[in-house]
């Protein structure tokens, strides 16, 4: 169902994922007029109806890895890595000048992401050391 319904489309979901990240990049993200909250309950949404819909296409179990729920927890940081860990990696790599207060804000914003996307609170990593060692995992 979710192939054959253009899940597949990897150009479309880059899409639909860089409009959650733009939101959480937003000044007013968690702000009244922010649109942070939308985004992430619109992915909430999707990763629901994924769940329930692609087990019951006839090729997930050909494609699934073994995995009988698509999109878990490991998959959801998969991708929260690839935004929020990846981006602080090229701000320091870059040398980009950025205070103690900044960083662990970058982080509190991702974090509150996290779990608004329902990832359990334990595994949104607690500081920028603990996401490197789970980024290197996932």
């Amino acid at each position: 169902v979710y192939y054959s319904k253009g899940g597949a489309d990897m150009e479309d979901r880059v899409a639909k994922t860089s409009m959650l990240g733009f939101a959480v990049g937003d000044l007013d993200a968690y702000r009244p007029g922010g649109d942070c909250i939308v985004q992430a309950v619109k992915t909430r949404m999707v990763h629901a109806a994924v769940r329930h819909l692609l087990p019951q296409s006839p090729g997930w179990k050909q494609v699934s890895g073994g995995q009988t729920v698509p999109i878990s927890q490991a998959d959801i940081l998969v991708t929260w890595h690839s935004l929020a860990t990846y981006a602080m990696r090229k701000l320091r790599e870059w040398r980009i000048p950025l205070s103690t207060a900044d960083s662990a804000a970058y982080l509190h914003v991702w974090q509150v992401t996290a779990h608004l996307l329902g990832v359990r609170d334990e595994y949104i990593p607690a500081d920028w050391d603990a996401a490197e060692a789970q980024s290197r995992q996932v």
